[in-house]
C-alpha cells in the first residue's frame, strides 16, 4: 500500500472515529435534554418548557461543533505544510474560544 493511500485511510479512520464521538456526545445530550424536559414539564407548563428548551440545546450543540472544528483544525495543522500550519492553528484557537463562550 502506498504512503498516500495509507494517509488517506488514516484520515478516513480519524473522520469515522470523530463522527462516532460526535454521535455519542449528541445522543448523550439528547438523553439529558429529554430527562431535563420531563422533569421541567412536571413542574411547569408545556409552553414554559418549550421556551426554555429552545435556547439550551442550541448553546450546547454550538459548543460541541466549535470543539469538533477546533480539533479538526489542530489535526490538520499537524499534517499541513509549515506555511499553512500557523493559519490552521489560529483557526483552531478561534474555534476553541467560541466553544468556551468567548465569541
Amino acid at each position: 500500500m502506498s504512503a498516500a493511500t495509507q494517509n488517506e485511510l488514516d484520515r478516513l479512520y480519524w473522520e469515522r472515529d470523530k463522527a462516532r464521538e460526535e454521535r455519542d456526545a449528541l445522543a448523550a445530550h439528547v438523553a439529558a435534554v429529554v430527562e431535563w424536559a420531563d422533569s421541567y414539564v412536571g413542574t411547569t407548563g408545556l409552553y414554559e418548557a418549550v421556551e426554555a428548551a429552545r435556547e439550551a440545546p442550541t448553546t450546547s450543540l454550538a459548543r460541541l461543533k466549535a470543539t469538533a472544528r477546533a480539533e479538526a483544525m489542530e489535526w490538520a495543522a499537524e499534517k499541513a505544510a509549515p506555511s499553512v500550519a500557523p493559519w490552521l492553528k489560529a483557526l483552531a484557537r478561534d474555534y476553541r474560544r467560541q466553544a468556551e463562550g468567548g465569541e
